[in-house]
């Protein structure tokens, strides 16, 4: 069980970094019509960084208590 939660919190930490590279490699145009439209992509690669980075965390968090009983 352990082997799995290690898995998972490596996985979820690894495509939080990725998504966030995306994120932030996101153009942002001058032209007001398409800078909106980025902006939100790049919001919705943030949130899946988000995302990916408290799973990651509560694998870790699994992990530690586990190690406290």
């Amino acid at each position: 069980m352990i082997f799995w939660i290690n898995l998972m919190g490596l996985v979820a930490t690894g495509l939080a970094a990725v998504f966030w590279l995306i994120a932030a490699s996101i153009r942002v145009p001058d032209n007001i019509d398409t800078f909106i439209g980025e902006l939100q992509r790049a919001g919705r690669w943030n949130a899946a960084g988000g995302l990916a980075a408290c799973l990651g965390f509560t694998c870790q968090a699994a992990l530690f208590l586990m190690n406290l009983t």
